[in-house]
């Protein structure tokens, strides 16, 4: 099983293959952190592929990539976990196929050979991201996982495709990078991230969860298909089936996540998904050690839950201290790992702690996914309250708008549901980005001005209430905001994170189990905490939600970043034709994590100031 980088080239015309070869392997070392442990380059024909390797499972020279089938006509190379290919190779094997090695790669060839792409995608389960080259058929596939945990890029013009695991390397191949987007830098700061497909780069795209993309070398068009979508069939609707549905499924993937041949460990936060994986490992016999961060301020500090869940189950429990030197020690290095505007501050505590851990272990489980498949989120109820559950409702207006407002201290509500559940989840409202843009930048913007846009086309409209939030989350929060936090603070120090949450059998009881059994009577992971009950300590159910959060009020002060943005903007004319003349006042009226997105835009932007392409 390789936790890797990936990244290739093919064309429609013919090649200079040793410049191509040159060009991959530039690719293939921006990537270096991926995969420290191995890399390799094949030409065949129109195509080059790369590979960067993190040896987890078969650490012999027998796992190297690219890959071949035995007579050499299809090639792979592949990022990411199949957790049933035990099951897939015996069947394989079984069918006349001859394997070379132990890794779960080969899967994907003499798997493609058998039962064909869509086969293929039927059977696998896991966490990937792979591209797959017919020789014969000159055809290439790129793929990636159903909920996005594993990344993939690509450009594709004039009949070439370039793809790679992440940006930096698409930027090595082309020597520098393209200008940026003017509605991807807009729409980072609206939702946290750019949201997929787009980059902020111009010329580059990220293919999508659940998606295949197949180029072909008869016309060098690349061509994008969905080939798995979120559907919910709710058939459980009694509580303790489900409970125990939940829990056994669950013990079994946990059991799936630690087959490795390296050392394996758990981001422990202290909440419940996290501690429910800690229990599930004591449930099967696997005594694993549990890492957890103890920052230095007690309204964020959940280690001592953490330390509950240990001495209960008689779990190693290293606890690591976090400071506000440490976080900020990250605040440069987070445009490197992400090479866009990231501004979740939970990205300075997962950073902090993947390094560390990457110190002993070269795999980690975390608790990631439980929220958005269970309902554990608060904008959940807070957006059933405003709109209703069938989002029909209507916030109040006029002179009882203005009493809701002076009694409640909250901002007016978007009459549009969307727009409100975009602005729960911290977009910005019209008039802030009218102060801190050019007029010039936001007429560039599109559609991205409206933050509820990227909504509306992922709304399911026959859902409601919990059912419809979610399905959102797992289509936007989920794959471009918080499984992209977990790759890219992980593998930039070389360390492995699986997610049992998000195996296929754990998304297929959340998908036949009842929004009222879920959430019973809107409570907020009403099924998890039913779990949890008998087998978790019990002040960890009645404790506010926190994960590996940032107290980043007290690390970066209101004042810190203003007086940042204003020597920066002093120091130079950079910022012109993007921000507005009185941009730094404007984020002056913000504080704590509204500011905090803003500020790192601004200093990603300054570092990027050749792609702003505003003259």
């Amino acid at each position: 099983m390789p936790l890797c980088g990936i990244a290739g080239v093919v064309a429609a015309h013919s090649i200079d293959a040793d410049r191509e070869t040159e060009k991959v392997a530039r690719m293939v070392r921006a990537l270096k952190h991926r995969g420290p442990d191995d890399d390799g380059l094949s030409a065949h024909g129109r195509a080059v592929l790369g590979h960067t390797r993190l040896s987890i499972i078969d650490l012999s020279d027998a796992g190297h990539q690219p890959l071949a089938n035995e007579d050499g006509t299809v090639h792979v190379v592949y990022n990411g976990e199949i957790y049933n290919f035990p099951t897939l190779r015996r069947a394989l094997i079984e069918a006349g196929h001859h394997f070379s090695s132990n890794t779960d790669t080969e899967v994907l060839v003499h798997g493609y050979e058998q039962w064909g792409l869509d086969g293929l995608l039927e059977r696998i389960d896991g966490m990937f991201a792979f591209a797959l080259w017919d020789e014969r058929q000159e055809t290439l596939h790129l793929v990636r996982d159903r909920l996005g945990l594993k990344p993939l890029f690509f450009a594709s013009r004039c009949g070439r495709l370039v793809f790679a695991s992440e940006p930096k390397a698409l930027i090595a191949y082309d020597e520098k990078a393209p200008p940026m987007r003017p509605e991807a830098l807009l729409a980072s700061l609206h939702h946290v991230a750019v949201p997929a497909p787009a980059t902020m780069y111009e010329q580059y795209e990220a293919l999508e969860p659940g998606t295949v993309l197949t180029w072909s070398a008869g016309d060098g068009a690349a061509r994008v298909r969905r080939y798995w979508t979120w559907r919910r069939d709710p058939v459980i609707d009694d509580p303790a089936v489900a409970e125990t549905k939940l829990w056994e499924t669950l013990c079994a993937s946990v059991e799936r996540h630690l087959i490795a041949d390296v050392p394996i460990g758990i981001f422990l936060s202290g909440g419940l998904d996290s501690s429910l994986v800690a229990a599930a490992c004591a449930e099967i016999g696997r005594r694993v050690t549990c890492i957890t961060i103890a920052i230095d301020d007690e309204q964020h500090d959940e280690s001592g839950f953490a330390r509950m869940v240990c001495e209960r189950f008689g779990l190693e429990h290293r606890v690591l201290p976090m400071a506000a030197d440490a976080g900020r020690a990250f605040e440069d290095g987070l445009a490197d790992m992400f090479d866009e505007p990231f501004a979740s501050s939970a990205a300075l505590s997962a950073a902090c702690i993947a390094q560390s851990a990457a110190q002993e272990f070269i795999v980690m489980l975390a608790g990631d996914g439980g929220d958005e498949l269970f309902g554990g989120y608060k904008w959940y109820r807070q957006w059933i309250e405003r709109y209703g559950r069938d989002g029909q409702r209507r916030p109040v207006a006029g002179a009882a708008r203005a009493w809701a407002r002076r009694l409640t201290g909250r901002r007016d509500d978007p009459a549009d549901p969307l727009a409100g559940y975009a602005r729960l989840l911290g977009a910005l409202e019209p008039r802030l980005v009218a102060r801190l843009f050019d007029p010039a930048w936001i007429d560039r913007c599109g559609t991205a001005i409206d933050p509820a846009a990227i909504y509306r086309d992922r709304d399911d409209l026959g859902a409601t209430g919990f059912d419809r939030l979610q399905a959102l989350d797992l289509q936007q929060f989920l794959p471009n905001v918080c499984l992209r936090k977990v790759d890219r603070t992980s593998m930039h120090f070389g360390l492995e994170v699986r997610v049992p949450w998000l195996d296929r059998s754990v998304v297929d009881v959340a998908a036949s189990t009842s929004e009222q059994v879920r959430n019973p009577d809107g409570r907020l992971k009403g099924l998890v905490k039913r779990v949890a009950r008998t087998r978790l300590p019990a002040p960890l159910l009645e404790k506010r939600k926190q994960g590996f959060s940032t107290p980043i009020r007290r690390w970066f002060p209101k004042e810190r970043m203003l007086d940042e943005m204003r020597r920066t903007r002093d120091a130079g004319d950079w910022w012109r034709g993007v921000f507005a003349n009185d941009a730094v006042s404007a984020a002056g009226a913000l504080k704590g994590r509204p500011l905090w997105r803003i500020y790192m835009t601004w200093q990603w932007v300054r570092r990027h100031r050749g792609l702003t392409n505003t003259e």
